[in-house]
């Protein structure tokens, strides 16, 4: 359970860093299911409004994961992110965009809905276990 105070630790940590600002990441942590048997790996995904803004908060929470000494916990602490990062910039035709009576912002969440999933809602497993 432990690691779970750590991951809120992360998130109250960024919502304090960002909490005046219109850069606010989200930040969403995950268990990976095929973990060793002492803990199982954690996944930090952060998201921002632009490349730039990820980037920049990614390197302030690993910073804090680092230098925290809430986060012993956290062993083998690890950034994965790639060298290359990949951008789909989209920009709706707005007589297009109106001509369904849309906005500008809901085009663009469809767009990506498509390319990056959308979360239909939870299912049991054979456990019994709700994900």
């Amino acid at each position: 359970m432990r690691i779970w105070n750590t991951c809120a630790g992360i998130k109250a940590f960024a919502e304090k860093k960002y909490a005046n600002g219109d850069k606010k990441p989200e930040v969403k942590i995950f268990e990976e299911n095929d973990g060793p048997p002492t803990g199982k790996p954690v996944n930090i995904r952060v998201t921002a409004l632009t490349l730039d803004d990820a980037i920049h908060a990614s390197d302030a929470i690993l910073a804090y994961m680092r230098e925290e000494s809430e986060m012993d916990a956290l062993i083998d602490l690890d950034d994965d992110r790639p060298e290359m990062q990949q951008v789909v910039k989209f920009h709706p035709r707005q007589e297009s965009v109106s001509e369904y009576g849309l906005a500008p912002g809901q085009v663009t969440a469809m767009t990506a809905t498509a390319l990056n999933g959308y979360p239909a809602g939870k299912f049991r497993q054979q456990t019994g276990k709700w994900i």
